[in-house]
């Protein structure tokens, strides 16, 4: 089951599989496998918990917005990023070093290892924090 769970403002805080996580805030919600993954996939607005449904919403105009905001978005959602990118890789990092996974994990393994070296270096772009040129999540 997938639930997904928002903070004071109604704004996407987290997602959970229970088939990884074992325990979940008091606050999530259940929701579908397919609108679990379009929280995950879809980036071009803002999920939120409105009138008791799950909506997305537009993202801010980023001319609107002066740089230091800017930036605190930007890193807010690298970290989000980065933490979905965790969620997919779970105990993949020791069996790496012990030459434990098989091909197809090596190599998803390393998808992600690398979707997140370029999350983590985003801030060297060069219109950043204006514009982010955001890596595209493996499949």
């Amino acid at each position: 089951m997938k639930y997904i769970d928002f903070d004071a403002q109604g704004e996407l805080l987290g997602r959970y599989d229970s088939t990884i996580h074992t325990q979940m805030p008091a606050t999530a919600v259940e929701i579908s496998d397919e609108l679990f993954l379009r929280t995950i996939e879809e980036r071009d607005g803002i999920w939120k918990w409105t009138d008791g449904k799950v909506t997305k919403h537009a993202l801010p105009n980023a001319s609107q917005l002066v740089e230091s905001e800017q930036r605190a978005l930007a890193l807010a959602r690298r970290d989000e990023l980065l933490a979905e990118a965790d969620q997919q890789t779970v105990g993949m990092a020791d069996a790496y070093i012990a030459g434990l996974l098989d091909a197809d994990d090596m190599q998803r393994f390393k998808a992600f290892a690398t979707y997140k070296l370029a999350l983590n270096k985003i801030d060297r772009q060069p219109d950043y924090p204006q514009s982010v040129d955001w890596p595209v999540l493996p499949v």
